[in-house]
């Protein structure tokens, strides 16, 4: 079993950020009312329409949404894709796992991040409405704001600020796999630890 990841990080000026990613968790930009999505999944949907782009929405939709097709763990080696993009004051770079963008619209996305709120709003705001529309994924966000720099005294850490959250939607299973959880003691014939 494999695992997704996306990361960001700011030059020491905070003047290039370079985001790195594997899977389908996506890293967005909102700037200046707008909102761009940097990464590109590596999922099956995602690589279909770019091969396939005739395809009408009703055929994409009948694809599976839960296939990725990159994936830490997966083997010993993985391609990371890495870009860099030049900042601007007023940046927010929005890291998420697919229980964000898989739940609300980039749209809505937007919307939530281009209101008067805190870095830590913005990521509660997000996290709830993911909940609310269905909630059937782990949801992780993170920010990170690119601030106006004053002097060259500032440091990366004034510049970018970044906020984290993550919550977790999904229950247990029943029964989990023993290679991957906790033992208990054996129960002896009386119930007893």
């Amino acid at each position: 079993m494999g695992t997704t990841v996306v990361a960001v990080m700011f030059t020491p000026d905070a003047k290039h950020a370079i985001v790195g990613h594997v899977g389908d968790s996506r890293c967005y930009r909102v700037r200046a009312g707008s909102i761009a999505q940097l990464t590109t999944d590596h999922s099956l949907v995602s690589e279909v329409t770019e091969i396939a782009p005739w395809l009408s929405a009703e055929e994409v939709s009948q694809l599976p949404t839960n296939v990725i097709t990159r994936a830490l763990g997966m083997a010993p080696d993985v391609v990371v894709d890495l870009l860099t993009t030049e900042t601007r004051a007023g940046d927010l770079y929005l890291l998420c796992s697919d229980g964000l963008n898989g739940m609300i619209s980039d749209q809505e996305i937007l919307e939530v991040c281009s209101a008067e709120l805190s870095l830590d709003e913005v990521c509660d705001q997000l996290i709830q409405r993911a909940n609310a529309a269905g909630g059937n994924d782990n949801t992780t966000v993170v920010l990170a704001r690119v601030e106006d720099r004053k002097d060259d005294e500032d440091t990366l850490e004034d510049a970018a600020k970044p906020r984290r959250r993550q919550r977790t939607t999904q229950r247990a299973p029943e029964t989990a796999n023993p290679a991957t959880s906790a033992r208990k003691p054996p129960r002896d014939d009386h119930g007893e630890q």
